[in-house]
């Protein structure tokens, strides 16, 4: 399910106009910058970490339905930012900024395997009961890499699920979990740093980095020299959902049903864009909750929609980030594979040379004869073919056809050389 994203020139200003147009004329929102700034955090990146928290309020039973079935409200964010750039704060004051009342109580966890997520779910309360709602919060992608990356490990794979609160389940030698589809809420907040995002991304193969929200950590908006006022924490009163749907909407309905046209007729492969528009109908969906409505208004549908321009700007960020490094590495590589080509062919120069100097000074000799006495494989490819070649183009050794075997050609120094 996806919407093509849009990314326009990243300049401050335009970047500070979408992040305006997202707070400004709602009271709640301009509540939540407000208090961003007065702790000193991004405006974005706080209400994208509070959306993951309202999630994790929600009873799982509660849903979103935009025309194609009800979808699991479980919502992933990637806080981007350099070193020590407040990921991690941002992350934490989400927790402070918001008062819940008529919500789940969920625990934080970080994941460490996917036995340990299922577990969590299974037995993770204080008498080994059920829990229905869990965050997951990990403030360093190296360390989520590290833990996806060793053998046999389900992390990600877990993790993929837990997006639409697909079944999970896990066996050992002896016993057997499984949480059921739609059974359990999953947030996860992610702390990435843009030279670390390739840990992410490089999973677009496995819809991984496809299921995330992505916010930067800045606040271009912020004024410089500026003492904020405190801001006391905002209370939350979890809405009446009738039936547990929250009605999406029709522009969502409209851009789901587009989405699903895009990939059932034509067939069309969004790549890191897949699931932007399942991702952006949670996010109005939560917004909505968050502003107490009880179905997604034309306004909660528009500030998402500015949302989802504001993540496709972070993510971008990475993206670019990456393509630098990886042109950086293509570049460095050939020129690593260029000296060593270069030392390969001097290495082959002057034992052609020696051997024309100490065993054929003053002779013709026959190309496989001179061959032949090239120790090793590495001397008898297209390297020794070039050498040879430019050898005879400066002047440095002579070429002719064998009079006896027209098919084979001979060399000699040259009288210049010799």
């Amino acid at each position: 399910m996806s919407m093509p994203a849009t990314v326009d020139h990243d300049t401050p200003s335009t970047v500070q106009d979408l992040d305006a147009a997202i707070f400004d004329g709602s009271a709640r929102l301009e509540q939540i910058r407000a208090f961003a700034r007065y702790r000193s955090v991004s405006p974005v990146g706080l209400l994208v970490s509070i959306l993951v928290r309202v999630s994790c309020a929600l009873p799982p039973a509660i849903q979103v339905d935009a025309g194609q079935g009800p979808g699991s409200l479980n919502l992933f964010a990637a806080i981007i930012g350099p070193p020590a750039s407040g990921k991690s704060k941002v992350m934490n004051t989400a927790d402070q900024a918001l008062t819940i009342t008529g919500g789940l109580d969920y625990p934080t966890l970080t994941p460490g395997s996917g036995e340990g997520i299922i577990t969590a779910y299974t037995r993770g309360g204080p008498d080994n009961e059920p829990v229905p709602s869990v965050l997951w919060q990990e403030e360093e992608v190296t360390n989520l890499g590290a833990l996806a990356d060793r053998k046999g490990a389900t992390l990600k794979g877990f993790l993929t699920k837990m997006y639409d609160a697909g079944a999970l389940s896990v066996t050992n030698k002896n016993e057997s979990y499984a949480a059921p589809g739609g059974s359990y809420r999953a947030g996860f907040l992610l702390g990435v740093q843009p030279g670390r995002a390739d840990i992410l991304l490089r999973d677009e193969h496995q819809g991984f980095p496809q299921r995330f929200i992505w916010a930067r950590t800045t606040d271009p908006g912020r004024q410089r020299n500026t003492d904020y006022p405190e801001v006391r924490p905002i209370p939350l009163k979890i809405p009446t959902i009738p039936g547990g749907i929250i009605d999406a909407g029709p522009e969502a309905r409209e851009t789901l049903r587009r989405a699903a046209d895009q990939r059932l007729i034509d067939g069309a492969d969004d790549g890191l864009d897949g699931h932007r528009s399942f991702t952006q109908i949670k996010v109005a969906a939560l917004l909505a909750v968050l502003l107490e409505h009880s179905s997604v208004t034309d306004d909660d549908w528009d500030r998402a929609t500015r949302l989802m321009r504001s993540s496709d700007r972070a993510r971008a960020l990475c993206t670019q980030h990456r393509d630098r490094q990886r042109e950086k590495q293509r570049v460095a590589k050939l020129a690593d594979e260029e000296a060593v080509a270069r030392q390969l062919r001097g290495d082959i120069r002057s034992k052609i040379l020696r051997q024309l100097e100490k065993n054929f000074r003053g002779q013709w000799v026959n190309s496989g004869k001179l061959r032949a006495r090239m120790p090793g494989e590495k001397w008898r490819g297209d390297e020794y073919t070039a050498v040879i070649e430019d050898l005879i183009d400066q002047g440095v050794i002579e070429k002719r056809v064998n009079p006896q075997k027209s098919e084979h050609e001979q060399y000699q120094l040259s009288r210049r050389a010799t």
